[in-house]
């Protein structure tokens, strides 16, 4: 009886309550990063809930009828998940005083609003062979915000708008400075794990014992003062068939773990978003977006680039699934084409000179409800095959695949594993120097990239990736994940900052640095001579890398609410030239600073209110 009084008690009070509640701001975003996404992941996979979009982050709308929708169907969840569930709902619901929330809120008949702040932070140590001492990182930020919605709350049962500011200021120190002579590629740093790190500042930062002296590029090991914004307004209409966002948050598009097509791991930027239910069976999303450097002038002159967006996903079967993406990296000027919805752009950069990289492909996929979910991506960037075969040998064919399966783990909790393999060709998603009148002319690259990370995976071109991912939820307040992954990089056309020169048949077509051996192709004056062959058209890196993650919520366990997660990695990383050989004293001039050997890597993660 003394356990069964509580439990009453919750259940009550989630049943008088509804779910849209569970969040102020009702057309916010979710974060990826929150624990959510996994609950629903799960749902989908055992068919208790209707599939939802490869588009996002969600927002508050969305998560909250799913979770509903989740409740309703609770009787066929094992003990163990309406028991994770229960716990979820109820720290969600809870409403506690302001110095357990970090926020206090106003109330009026327009408007409704929520001000506070949150503490984030990590901290990582990685141990190597080759240094008695371990490398440090070590990030702490104070976040404040000021979010809500308008309307008229005494007719209307929903807001007009939802709205969030934010302002964000911390203070970062990384041991290692990035790697030599590749301002563009993925940035890594020795104290975290190989190809997770993603800095949390925006633009340039300060020294924090010298704030006089400001900093665009590389990082030395001392404390920098940053700042950070990702600010968001939103509306939805139609009883949410249409939604509008513009803002500037992470979002993943795809269905696949750091999809091909935009990914959760890129920096965010500003950008106009509409969601439109066209039919039950399908979806439409459309993105207009700025891209980012990292805030100097020099680079702003170098980088002026816009990005479209597009996304079509169709099921027409409760277990088919198919979808459509286009995406153009074009220079920054008025370009109605790209702002409209409703263009094809790669036939609208036909009727205007090629100055802009055009990207497309196809997703198809599957679901045996009650057990697994399979896809298959495709992304063609620039091609001209003569044959078949010609398609995957040629240099000047530019593609990504991302391939998986994703299987329920019975007897989990909210288990799930994944495997997929993701390949990246040499030069994917760059784009020749391209002279565009109202830029420098020797300027313009069409890169995917913003702020000096790819915007479609945190793999670099020339690369290919085998995941293996396990996820499980066996408490309300704990969420585990274990993976192991097996990436490869070559130097070869692997970097956003050197791209072909030409992808016509002219002279010049490589880099300086990046010519080919002669039994490669060489020198050749035409594109059409080049050649690729993965793992032995130069030297690659290889990374093993096993993490296991534990994620802990706190909240309404203690005075304040935390929520803190610990990750251990165990890497092994070598270096392979284009016979096979593994050169354990990497010289080269691409990667000068790569060191061979064992790493172990530990982050500690945590977030106060």
């Amino acid at each position: 009886m003394n356990k069964l009084l509580p439990r009453l008690v919750i259940l009550l009070i989630l049943l008088v309550s509804s779910v849209p509640f569970l969040w102020s701001g009702d057309y916010l975003s979710v974060p990826i990063a929150d624990p959510v996404y996994d609950i629903l992941e799960a749902a989908q996979l055992k068919g208790l809930i209707d599939p939802m979009p490869g588009v996002k982050p969600y927002s508050r709308t969305q998560v909250n009828a799913a979770l509903e929708s989740l409740w309703e169907r609770r009787e066929a969840l094992s003990k163990a998940e309406q028991h994770v569930l229960t716990t979820y709902l109820e720290q969600h619901r809870r409403i506690m005083p302001w110095w357990e929330s970090g926020s206090i809120t106003s109330k009026s008949p327009v408007l409704r609003a929520d001000m506070g702040l949150t503490v984030t932070g990590d901290v990582s140590y990685t141990f190597t062979d080759n240094q008695s001492y371990p490398y440090e990182g070590h990030v702490l930020f104070l976040n404040t915000y000021l979010d809500g919605s308008l309307g008229r709350f005494d007719t209307l049962r929903n807001p007009i708008l939802s709205y969030r500011f934010s302002a964000d200021f911390g203070i970062h120190k990384l041991d290692n400075t990035r790697h030599a002579g590749m301002p563009r590629t993925t940035t890594q740093y020795a104290a975290f794990t190989p190809y997770t790190f993603t800095k949390p500042w925006d633009s340039y930062r300060y020294h924090l014992f010298d704030v006089f002296n400001y900093q665009q590029g590389g990082i030395d090991p001392s404390y920098y003062l940053g700042f950070r914004m990702t600010p968001e307004l939103a509306a939805e209409f139609l009883d949410g068939t249409v939604s509008l966002r513009f803002s500037r948050v992470p979002r993943n598009w795809g269905i696949g773990d750091d999809s091909i097509i935009l990914s959760g791991q890129a920096r965010p930027f500003l950008a106009f978003e509409v969601n439109a239910k066209i039919f039950d069976w399908m979806d439409y999303s459309v993105l207009v977006g700025s891209l980012e450097n990292d805030g100097s002038k020099s680079e702003g002159m170098v980088y002026q680039q816009m990005l479209t967006q597009k996304h079509v996903e169709m099921r027409p079967f409760p277990w088919a699934y198919l979808a459509v993406h286009e995406g153009v990296v074009w220079p920054k000027r008025f370009e109605l084409g790209y702002l409209n919805p409703l263009i094809f752009s790669s036939l609208y950069q036909g009727m205007n000179g090629d100055f802009d990289n055009i990207i497309g492909g196809i997703t198809l996929g599957g679901q045996v409800p009650g057990y697994a979910q399979f896809f298959g991506t495709w992304y063609l960037d620039e091609f001209r095959p003569s044959s078949f075969a010609d398609f995957f040998e040629r240099v000047r064919n530019l593609f990504a695949i991302q391939a998986g399966v994703r299987t329920v783990l019975p007897g989990v909790p909210f288990g799930s594993v994944l495997v997929q393999y993701t390949k990246i060709e040499p030069f994917t998603y760059t784009h020749p120097p391209t002279e565009v009148p109202w830029l420098r002319h020797d300027a313009p690259y069409q890169s995917f990239i913003s702020d000096q990370y790819g915007i479609a995976s945190r793999l670099d071109p020339n690369s290919d990736e085998l995941l293996v991912k396990v996820k499980a939820v066996p408490h309300g307040r704990i969420f585990l994940t274990g993976s192991y992954q097996l990436i490869r990089h070559g130097h070869y056309g692997g970097f956003y900052d050197m791209p072909l020169k030409a992808y016509s048949d002219g002279d010049s077509i490589m880099p300086d640095a990046m010519t080919y051996p002669d039994w490669l192709g060489g020198d050749a004056k035409s594109v059409g001579n080049l050649r690729k062959q993965f793992l032995a058209d130069g030297d690659y890196e290889w990374y093993h890398i096993a993490s296991v993650t534990a994620d802990v919520n706190l909240k309404g366990m203690l005075p304040i609410p935390i929520r803190a997660g610990i990750t251990y990695s165990y890497v092994y990383q070598f270096m392979r030239d284009h016979t096979g050989t593994v050169l354990t004293d990497y010289s080269g001039t691409l990667r000068p600073d790569f060191e061979a050997g064992n790493r172990n890597t530990i982050t500690l993660s945590f977030q106060v209110f």
